[in-house]
């Protein structure tokens, strides 16, 4: 983990807990299990609700981006967040901040998903990795960078295809006619309702079982 790019404000300490907590639980967690990685629509992901059956274990934190410029993300806590637990599986779903709050330049945001991906490549062998859509957005506030996010949805399947990830293209089911988030889904126009969650394990669910056909 690079302290270099973490920021120090609340948000920043919120970040530096979460990981410590990750830190102090990796010893306990058996392995071979499914790790979900990514931010406060993961955290907020009831997994073991969803999945009750199977070793599920949720990595988001709220406010987290793909990191590798000026911030943390993801890229730095791969080693508590992944590597550590030796999971089976992994879905990674991340950069929707990177778009809407902290306007990340499109070379950097690209530089840090390719950073992400040789990072996984290179340390989680034998690991299913799926790298999920960014989902849409919607209302005033939010709907509006929704043609941002269609065209790096098309870059990270791009980049997925490159590393010989999966990609999952959970953004269409949460679509409306207009491409926009389905309100009945979200609280905000962001962030995912109860509605949004049952979704989200229905569209992955085939992934996540062992025993899908």
């Amino acid at each position: 983990m690079s302290k270099r790019r973490i920021i120090v404000d609340e948000m920043g300490k919120y970040w530096e807990a979460r990981v410590q907590i990750f830190r102090r639980e990796a010893g306990s967690i058996p392995k071979d299990g499914i790790v979900f990685l990514g931010d406060s629509i993961t955290e907020g992901f009831r997994v073991k609700e969803y999945f009750p059956d199977l070793n599920v274990i949720n990595r988001g934190i709220s406010g987290d981006k793909i990191g590798g410029w000026q911030y943390y993300g993801i890229l730095d806590r791969l080693d508590t967040s992944v590597f550590n637990l030796k999971p089976k599986a992994l879905f990674i779903l991340i950069g929707i901040n990177d778009i809407v709050f902290w306007n990340t330049p499109e070379p950097e945001m690209g530089k840090g998903y390719h950073a992400v991906f040789a990072e996984l490549k290179r340390g989680a062998h034998g690991v299913e990795i799926y790298i999920q859509s960014l989902l849409p957005t919607s209302g005033e506030e939010f709907g509006r960078f929704n043609v941002k996010i269609n065209i790096w949805n098309k870059k990270i399947q791009s980049m997925v295809l490159e590393y010989g990830f999966v990609y999952l293209d959970i953004a269409t089911v949460f679509m409306d006619e207009m491409g926009d988030m389905k309100k009945e889904m979200t609280t905000d126009g962001l962030h995912l309702n109860e509605k949004g969650y049952d979704l989200w394990a229905e569209s992955i669910k085939w992934y996540v079982f062992p025993d899908r056909s």
